[in-house]
């Protein structure tokens, strides 16, 4: 991470060239072969694709692509953990949370919409949306689109007015982190990514939305694209 973009759309723009370099690779191959990475890895649609999963439900995955997955943040960190590990916590307060997040799928569970679309063979990533809906979990927050995890990188919560406040400090620097999504998707030992995706509840579909795995101690491997927060880039 040594150079530092001018602002967020510098990086935007990096990934789009990246983009429209994969297309231009694609389009300089034999067309089965195009065809298969696109339908595979390189997908580009604004629909959600049904994938069955090997117990036989029905996952909901954002269909934009599958190759890159994308974290925003308004500051840079040492490290990067799930919430549940952070700042040191003893062993009560990761029961507590645990517990939290127990309550909140039981009560997810009694609600009709999450009720209905169960009944369907709709999986629903009770895990990743007690993550998505801000519960201390041994998640992190991912998405598969790069412009979402911008406005996280350009943003903060202000919990007194309940809305995210663009940052336009010119002498502080945010985060956008790029990983493989194949890192996190072929795990040999136990499943890393939950494809939280579309649910009954709109914010996680809206949001491309999933949740990485991550233990005490392991840190989120990804790419880190810094870059100076301006006025401009939050408008």
């Amino acid at each position: 991470m040594s150079n530092i973009y001018g602002n967020i759309l510098e990086v935007l723009q990096d990934i789009e060239k990246e983009k429209r370099n994969r297309e231009h690779f694609l389009n300089s191959i034999p067309s089965t072969r195009a065809d298969l990475y696109r339908s595979v890895i390189f997908s580009n649609t604004r629909k959600f694709i049904p994938v069955e999963a090997p117990d036989g439900t029905i996952r909901l995955i954002p269909g934009n692509q599958k190759f890159h997955l994308f974290r925003g943040q308004a500051q840079d960190h040492p490290s990067c953990m799930a919430k549940i590990y952070r700042n040191n916590p003893s062993e009560i307060d990761i029961f507590i949370a645990r517990l939290r997040q127990i309550e909140f799928e039981l009560v997810l569970r009694e609600h009709p919409a999450i009720q209905d679309v169960q009944k369907d063979g709709i999986h629903i990533s009770f895990s990743g949306l007690a993550q998505h809906y801000e519960l201390v979990t041994g998640y992190l927050d991912v998405t598969s689109d790069p412009y979402v995890a911008a406005f996280f990188a350009v943003c903060k919560y202000c919990k007194s007015e309940q809305r995210y406040i663009p940052i336009s400090s010119q002498d502080k620097t945010g985060i956008l982190m790029k990983t493989l999504a194949p890192i996190y998707m072929n795990s040999t030992t136990e499943p890393k990514l939950e494809i939280v995706g579309l649910h009954p509840f709109p914010r996680p579909g809206n949001q491309k939305a999933y949740a990485v795995k991550l233990h005490k101690g392991e840190d989120f491997s990804a790419h880190k694209m810094e870059f100076y927060h301006t006025s401009v880039s939050t408008i």
